[in-house]
């Protein structure tokens, strides 16, 4: 079982569709899947047509311990535990430690006895310098940091830097405008080996697919957006393979 955590910058740069198409391309490979939504805002769930009233959660499973009979079977290897609600009348935000100690007591300790045989699990995370990304970060093998080329993300990144081991997933390429051309290759020259040789540029059926609550590799799966899912899946097999 190997295990990829996907953060963003700051929210707004795609970070959940990335999680949802590169499930699901995953799957189409062969691969069993299963994503793990560790944000308050819960909306990795729109991407497989899971309502909202429908609360249910690993973030409410703490009081039994059964967060494994939360998770959703969207189809054949691919499975999905949305954050939830800790009460579905009124919502509030996960505490940062509650997500903590779930996270490192009842999730990865018990993530090997599932009753499904899972090759990935994909974790949905909160902002790259949110407590609960730095808690995951030690125990997984692709580390994926989602940025968007414009300025408000290019200042963060360079306030921020880019964390040990992680590698740079650029998001909403747009090569016809001068500044998404030149924040790429500023991060090219800057992060190196770091920056991902998947880009995904901006396309519109990713807003579309997420209007249908599907991923946008099962919505269109001919368009850009799924072919650099598709490749971004390789990737992150072929470096499995290579890894104990």
């Amino acid at each position: 079982m190997k295990k990829i955590m996907v953060s963003g910058v700051r929210g707004g740069v795609g970070t959940t569709s990335v999680v949802a198409m590169l499930a699901d391309a995953l799957c189409t490979y062969g691969q069993t899947v299963l994503m793990i939504d560790l944000t308050s805002s819960d909306l990795l769930r729109l991407h497989f047509n899971v309502p909202w009233r429908d609360a249910h959660g690993w973030c409410n499973s703490q009081a039994d311990g059964g967060w494994q009979r939360r998770v959703f079977s969207v189809r054949p290897g691919l499975y999905f535990l949305p954050s939830g609600q800790l009460r579905p009348e009124n919502p509030t935000i996960i505490p940062d430690d509650d997500a903590c100690a779930w996270l490192e007591q009842q999730c990865l300790p018990h993530l090997a006895h599932v009753p499904w045989t899972i090759d990935w699990v994909i974790f949905d995370c909160p902002s790259v310098r949110h407590p609960v990304t730095t808690c995951l970060r030690p125990h997984v093998l692709h580390d994926i940091t989602v940025v968007w080329p414009d300025a408000g993300v290019h200042a963060l990144l360079g306030a921020y830097g880019l964390a040990q081991g992680s590698h740079l997933l650029i998001n909403g390429v747009r090569p016809e405008r001068q500044l998404s051309a030149d924040i790429v290759l500023d991060w090219r020259v800057r992060f190196k080996q770091s920056v991902l040789p998947v880009w995904l540029h901006e396309d519109e059926s990713v807003q579309e697919a997420m209007a249908w609550k599907m991923p946008v590799t099962r919505y269109r799966p001919g368009c850009a957006a799924s072919d650099a899912a598709r490749s971004l899946a390789m990737w992150c097999i072929g470096r499995g393979n290579h890894q104990p």
